[in-house]
């Protein structure tokens, strides 16, 4: 996969020689007859259908921008701490002084301590001061920067590629992961990306747009720049001038040399002078990143490089970008052989049409190249940062897909390689899931706790969608795959309007289609809910929900900052677990509430366990389950369900199975017994085959278990055995947890399939680690294996009480 983007990426670079130089020449007498002969209209006309199209194609980005802004609160500790370094900013710099917090650090953040560019911190602080404390609020001025950047590049795109590319264009970049999941996010690059590519767009269009008056393009230029200095405030002279910058102005003085000796127009002059300029201002920032890279310590900050240095010992390598890229832009990067095999060949078209287009091309695949090179230079000294250049990538993808309804040569070819990497990139996901945080751009980062099947469950669903049209794509030119596509175009619109709609193939209408529905599942659904399990939102709004006023709040495992701003009041942090229960059991009389991460839930809960009342009782969950963190209250008041998730395992009395034994595992643990249970809940010994039933085993804790075990489950008879060997409780609360004095409930689920014959079966249970076996000290047992009893398996089940 990432030898495919290598070869992409080099051949993006080399394109320039090998494209522009054979096809850029102004046509000479014979060439220009050619050339004014009737050519085929690349972007359809401006037909009622190709404006609604835009119309609809502009909603769906504002849609996917927008529209999960306010879903899941704020990521710790990313998020949080640039809401907070706006928040602080908003007081000194906007008077916001209602956003003060009492006993917290109010102080305006210094530029060493936000270590990057303060143009996100700033645009966040001016909307905190407007609307108050909240998350959507933070997260605006990234979702107005990112708009504006996709109305930059699809605009850019329209004016020199035709509306088409320009509508598809916005469309891929609203819907690529890596765009999205930023601009509504407070991570604070989503501002980068849409500052580079409203910055590109301007300089291109002042320097390539000849048919813009002379003011136009002036202003044009003017923003671009303006745009550019937006980039430096957010990652410095590299990143946010110079890759802009060069990519533009490199195509503009190839162009001019390329083109040496032909006619000139006034248009052509100023294009080449602005070209010049803007090269000319790439170079000088470059010099000044490199610099104030080289120069640089991890003791201070330089404006000119937009980070701190890296101080972490492992240090990620070059090729992370190229992770990056194939991950976090999924599913559109596996459209790289699209982009290889279509974008390089020139379209038909007028002189005109085909400079600025071929300029647009060269641009595009420049500026993708230079930022594969410079983040990829940048990264073991300042870290993976997020790739700012993927409006480039969503240019080149839209320019792409318009070729697939005027190419016949290459497509098939294109096509399989496209399936190829989609079909490796998915199992590439479907083996580490957490690779789908690619997207995020933050490191090594893991998937909440039991969120890889849905994971999984999205990614297939994308890799489904997709999959079929670029499949049909490999066949389409035997023949048999024609007559259908012309069917269902037919079909759809009527045969009369089917040959006005202007679409010169439905090649491009059905790839855009499935890609974008698939981009759409993973910006509207997926995502979404990947960040309200990454955020605490759920436990403080259950706070808010059921604390009454005055009612004490503290946290353990996670930023206390969080119930300032979702909570809705202070509280007091924990660093440790002992401290967080005395702190909770203090007080008889009055309810207190405490969030906590749920990786610390079965350890407190334990503790809570073996300090606390006899028999032992479980914490009181008043939310679990959804998002990194859980809250516990001192109590359950009526009308309140404790979730606590270990309730059905850890039980509060001593149980009374079905079946009673009497055995001892060493003098650590004693089996009260057994029973099994069918889906209704109800004990019976009278199974029926392809039925589910639960298999308990219940244990009263005698002292410390000190090794950990595995259980096995044995089901025997008629020469066949049911093997259950699993985790015990999951794995979910381990023997070290166990306290003296608990009662546990351990179960399996298991049924007979057909080939088990009717009749007894002996059960035995027992605990194993590699190849030994837990003691029985005390009790019937065969070989370290309880002897638990005779079950039936029979034609229908019936059904006893214990």
């Amino acid at each position: 996969m990432r030898l495919s983007f290598v070869l992409a990426l080099l051949l993006g670079s080399a394109a320039p020689s090998t494209y522009l130089v054979p096809h850029m020449q102004q046509p000479s007498s014979s060439a220009a007859e050619s050339v004014s002969a009737p050519v085929p209209k690349r972007g359809g006309g401006l037909h009622w259908t190709v404006v609604l199209g835009a119309s609809c194609a502009l909603g769906a980005a504002l849609l996917s921008l927008v529209l999960p802004i306010a879903r899941g609160g704020l990521w710790d500790p990313q998020e949080l701490e640039l809401t907070d370094w706006a928040r602080r900013a908003a007081i000194h710099l906007f008077g916001a002084e209602a956003l003060a917090v009492p006993g917290s650090n109010n102080s305006i953040p210094t530029i060493e301590e936000v270590g990057r560019g303060e143009l996100p911190v700033n645009a966040a602080a001016f909307s905190l001061a407007l609307f108050g404390l909240s998350e959507w609020a933070v997260r605006l001025p990234m979702v107005a920067f990112a708009t504006l950047g996709v109305l930059a590049v699809g605009l850019c795109c329209w004016r020199l590629s035709g509306l088409r590319a320009g509508t598809l264009s916005v469309l891929i970049l609203a819907t690529t992961p890596l765009y999205f999941v930023h601009a509504r996010t407070a991570l604070g690059d989503g501002v980068t990306m849409a500052c580079m590519a409203a910055a590109f767009s301007g300089l291109a269009l002042a320097c390539f747009d000849d048919r813009l008056s002379r003011p136009l393009r002036t202003l044009s230029a003017l923003g671009g720049l303006l745009f550019a200095i937006g980039g430096l405030f957010c990652r410095g002279a590299l990143v946010g001038v110079a890759l802009p910058a060069l990519s533009v102005g490199m195509t503009a003085l190839l162009l001019h040399f390329t083109r040496k000796g032909s006619g000139r127009t006034p248009a052509d002059t100023f294009g080449r002078w602005c070209g010049l300029a803007v090269f000319m201002t790439g170079l000088v920032f470059a010099g000044l990143g490199l610099v104030a890279l080289f120069r640089a310590s991890a003791d201070d900050y330089w404006v000119l490089l937009g980070s701190s240095l890296n101080t972490a010992k492992k240090l990620p390598t070059h090729d992370s970008v190229i992770h990056m890229l194939g991950h976090g832009m999924f599913p559109w990067s596996a459209l790289a052989p699209l982009i290889i095999g279509l974008v390089l060949k020139p379209p038909p078209g007028s002189a005109g049409a085909l400079l600025r287009d071929g300029a647009l091309r060269m641009s595009l695949l420049s500026v993708v190249a230079l930022s594969v090179g410079i983040y990829g230079f940048l990264a073991p000294t300042v870290g993976a940062l997020p790739f700012g250049a993927v409006f480039g990538l969503a240019g080149l993808l839209a320019i792409a897909l318009v070729e697939l309804d005027s190419r016949a040569e290459g497509v098939p070819l294109a096509a399989m390689g496209t399936v190829a990497l989609l079909v490796i990139l998915y199992k590439d996901f479907d083996a580490s899931p957490e690779k789908v945080m690619s997207a995020f751009s933050i490191g090594a980062s893991e998937l909440p706790d039991g969120f890889s099947a849905t994971t999984r469950g999205a990614l297939k669903l994308v890799a489904g969608v997709c999959l079929p049209v670029f499949v049909v794509l490999t066949v389409e030119r035997l023949g048999f795959v024609k007559w259908p596509l012309n069917w269902v175009k037919a079909r759809w619109l009527g045969s009369a309007w089917a040959s006005k709609v202007p679409l010169s193939g439905p090649r491009s209408l059905f790839v855009a289609t499935a890609m974008l529905t698939a981009g759409l599942v993973l910006s509207l659904g997926y995502y979404p809910a990947l960040a309200s399990q990454l955020s605490p939102v759920g436990a403080f709004d259950t706070y808010r929900e059921l604390s009454e006023p005055g009612q004490p709040l503290a946290t353990l495992g996670t930023d206390s900052r969080h119930a300032i701003y979702f909570g809705g009041a202070t509280a007091e942090n924990f660093e440790t677990e002992a401290q967080a229960l005395q702190w909770l059991r203090a007080d008889a009389v009055a309810r207190r509430w405490l969030v906590l991460s749920q990786d610390k839930l079965a350890t407190f809960n334990s503790r809570y366990r073996k300090e606390g009342q006899k028999p032992p009782q479980n914490v009181p969950v008043l939310m679990a389950g959804s998002g990194d963190m859980a809250l516990v209250s001192n109590r359950v008041q009526a009308g309140e369900e404790d979730r606590n998730p270990y309730r059905e395992w850890l039980l509060s009395a001593r149980p009374a199975p079905q079946h009673e034994l009497r055995v001892k595992f060493e003098s650590q643990l004693q089996v009260l017994g057994w029973e099994i249970r069918d889906t209704r809940g109800a004990a019976t010994d009278v199974l029926a085959r392809g039925q589910t039933y639960e298999f308990r085993m219940y244990y009263e804790v005698l002292a410390p278990v000190t090794r950990h075990w595995k259980v096995f489950l044995h089901i025997d008879g008629h020469d066949k055995r049911l093997n259950g060997d699993h985790d015990i409780l999951s794995g979910a609360y381990p023997f070290r947890l166990w306290n003296p004095g608990d009662f546990v409930v351990d179960s399996y689920e298991f049924s007979f399939d057909d080939s088990y014959p009717t009749g007894d079966y002996q059960a035995y249970f027992g605990l194993f680690s590699g190849k030994t076996r837990f003691a029985v000290s005390e009790g019937e047992h065969s070989d370290n294996r309880v002897l638990a009893g005779t079950l039936s398996l029979a034609r229908s089940a019936q059904v006893t009480n214990p």
